[in-house]
């Protein structure tokens, strides 16, 4: 007596087709949404460390303050020695022609600037409203006239998301 089926085993080739198309476009979407995540996450982190960068400015500022130590001098220092943890970056001492040199995602102080640099990992979704091609983002400590307070001041306008 017949079973009902034809005695083929398995799906036809269409089906199989069909799932697997469906299936690159699950993980395509998949791939994106993870990336775009990954970038959001990087700017997160990236605009934490400024955050704690400028706190670090706030506590040597106050100490300054404290021991009647001149202000002045503090514009075009290197703010990531005032960091506690410092983030992932290379010694101060490197030009500023290594950055192109070196692993994105690191700071980087340069000397000859006295900028401080970030190079990206993920550069999908950010913008320089400079026009550089260069992805790199960098702040100075600088003391603008009448100004009685040095700040951490971005020089790369930027839009990331």
């Amino acid at each position: 007596m017949a079973s009902g089926r034809s005695g083929r085993l398995g799906l036809p080739l269409f089906e199989v087709c069909v799932v697997i198309v469906v299936a690159g476009l699950v993980l395509g979407v998949l791939i994106e949404r993870i990336s775009s995540v990954l970038e959001q996450a990087e700017r997160a982190a990236m605009e934490l460390t400024v955050t704690h960068l400028r706190s670090g400015l706030r506590l040597e500022k106050a100490r300054r303050m404290l021991a009647s130590e001149p202000m002045s001098t503090l514009a075009g220092s290197d703010p990531l020695r005032w960091v506690d943890a410092d983030p992932p970056h290379l010694p101060s001492n490197y030009l500023l022609d290594l950055l192109k040199l070196t692993k994105s995602g690191r700071w980087l102080f340069d000397t000859a600037s006295r900028e401080l640099i970030y190079r990206p990992v993920r550069l999908r979704h950010l913008k320089l409203e400079t026009g550089e091609d260069d992805k790199r983002l960098a702040w100075r400590i600088e003391m603008k006239a009448g100004q009685a307070e040095p700040e951490l001041r971005l020089l790369t306008p930027y839009r990331w998301f």
